[in-house]
């Protein structure tokens, strides 16, 4: 069977591309420039078909066996076609068309720069050494400007010098050592304050009305001077002026009821809390376990308490007699 090359260039296959340029016209070739094309529509078919190109052409030189010059010459085509296609790109975002910068997919390329290495070019004698070279350089670059801080340019500190530098200042707890911060908020607590009551005022006329009648019968009876038991005037009048100020000092508050004192109350949380104890362990007549386990150990607790006092007043009998035979037995002596 006859190859694809030898079938198109047969007589009938040449016949037929001649009517079909006949009918279509003759098949436009793709612009040397991009510049030189000024149809959006245009730029994007030309685009698709170097896109075409460059597929296919990753295709083929995958393939390891069809040599050095082979491999090397389809490389540098492929390198082209992608210069190519940043050029079209340009061009259509200068027609109104989509911006391609950020959609390119990716062929597989490796190396650093402009020039690339596809599929069995990356073998080649000298590409290898030459990719180790640029990815070195590359992480190089990349851990010297890691370890660089963008903004100062001076070397990053690692965790530990940062938690080093962690302290109560780190947190805020020494900023009202000068206590600058605290009278800050007393003058804008004063400040607020002031504007809450103006607004109260404001609201409530009536309330402000019925306090300064108030104040005003309180200043009536502040003035009037008490007379002294023993008709002096000059006493009167300092015994007023006391009773004045006590009187404006002190508030008044007027006390209803009995006020029990702090022993009866003691008692009565003392009575509360047995009768709490009776209803809880002696509840049904003393029937419980727990209320004769109480019963038993209240008659252990008397009976201890009475040995011990029997104790006691024995042994105070025993050194009343002691001291009492001493004196005798010197008086004998």
């Amino acid at each position: 069977m006859a190859r694809n090359q030898e079938k198109a260039q047969t007589m009938l296959a040449r016949w037929l591309r001649f009517k079909e340029e006949q009918v279509k016209g003759p098949k436009k070739r793709r612009p040397y420039l991009a510049e030189l094309c000024d149809n959006l529509h245009e730029a994007e078919k030309w685009r698709g078909s170097i896109i075409k190109d460059i597929s296919r052409n990753v295709a083929e030189i995958q393939n390891a066996s069809l040599g050095e010059h082979r491999i090397r010459d389809i490389n540098d085509r492929i390198n082209k076609l992608f210069r190519e296609k940043r050029h079209w790109e340009r061009r259509i975002k200068e027609l109104g068309g989509k911006d391609y910068r950020y959609s390119n997919r990716g062929y597989g390329g490796y190396g650093h720069g402009a020039y690339l290495y596809f599929g069995a070019a990356k073998d080649l004698p000298g590409v290898r050494q030459l990719l180790n070279e640029s990815e070195q350089i590359q992480i190089s670059n990349k851990q010297k400007y890691e370890n660089k801080d963008r903004v100062t340019g001076k070397d990053k500190k690692s965790r530990a010098q940062m938690y080093q530098l962690i302290n109560a200042d780190y947190y805020g707890f020494g900023d009202d050592d000068d206590n600058d911060l605290i009278w800050r908020e007393k003058a804008k607590e004063q400040k607020l304050r002031r504007a809450k009551i103006q607004q109260w005022e404001q609201e409530n006329p009536d309330k402000i009305k019925q306090r300064d009648d108030r104040k005003r019968k309180l200043r009536t009876t502040d003035d009037r001077r008490p007379q002294s038991e023993h008709g002096d005037d000059d006493d009167g009048e300092e015994d007023g002026e006391e009773y004045g100020l006590k009187r404006k000092r002190m508030r008044l508050t007027k006390v209803s009821g009995y006020v029990p004192s702090q022993q009866e109350i003691d008692d009565a949380i003392l009575q509360k809390r047995k009768e709490l104890l009776l209803k809880k362990y002696v509840g049904n007549d003393g029937d419980t376990e727990e209320a004769k386990s109480l019963a038993k150990s209240l008659q252990i607790q008397q009976m201890q308490e009475r040995l011990r006092q029997n104790d006691a007043t024995q042994q105070d009998n025993k050194d009343d007699e002691q001291d009492t035979e001493t004196p005798a037995n010197e008086t004998k002596q």
